[in-house]
């Protein structure tokens, strides 16, 4: 049957035009078309809703891990960076230099699961739809946007290690 909407007139009337024509069809399990197909892709579409949970979530930790990271290499070379900047290094200078480091591990992690993931590609493959598990747009758009994340997390160290005061780092023992 085919209907803009499955409205329960409708309904009615196709049950009735049905029962009178052979009362022994059972009907009890009437729905639209778009209801079945919704149905069917149930259990797709809540694990595509877990597997983005779980990325954000695992970007987040990543984020919180790089930037705490990043905080103890800027803390511990606090005394470093006093220095530097005593000596007439600019602040500029010093974020540029810890951004390019943070960057630069990042770069090396993104690298490594690059790797992994074409490694798993195989499992990959019945969670994709029209996608290739090798498309090389989606590997380009991921790390970049993983390296964008990496470098938001390092950027607040990076700045913390370009104030630092050369005076108190010089004092310090």
């Amino acid at each position: 049957l085919r209907t803009d909407r499955l409205t329960p007139p409708v309904l009615a009337a196709v049950k009735q035009t049905i029962a009178r024509v052979d009362p022994g069809v059972p009907l009890d399990n009437v729905r639209s078309l778009a209801d079945w197909v919704g149905s069917s892709l149930d259990t797709r579409r809540i694990t595509e809703i877990l597997l983005t949970g779980f990325a954000l979530l695992a970007a987040l930790l990543a984020s919180v891990g790089i930037y705490g990271v990043m905080s103890l290499y800027v803390s511990d070379r606090y005394r470093e960076f006093g220095v530097r900047l005593a000596i007439g290094a600019q602040p500029r200078g010093l974020v540029r230099m810890v951004l390019g480091q943070g960057i630069a591990l990042a770069g090396a992690g993104v690298g490594v699961g690059v790797v992994g993931a074409l490694v798993a590609t195989r499992w990959l493959r019945a969670l994709l739809y029209e996608v290739s598990a090798t498309d090389p747009i989606v590997y380009a758009t991921l790390a970049g946007a993983l390296l964008a994340l990496a470098a938001a997390s390092v950027y607040l160290p990076a700045r913390r290690a370009a104030r630092s005061d050369p005076l108190v780092a010089l004092r310090a023992d």
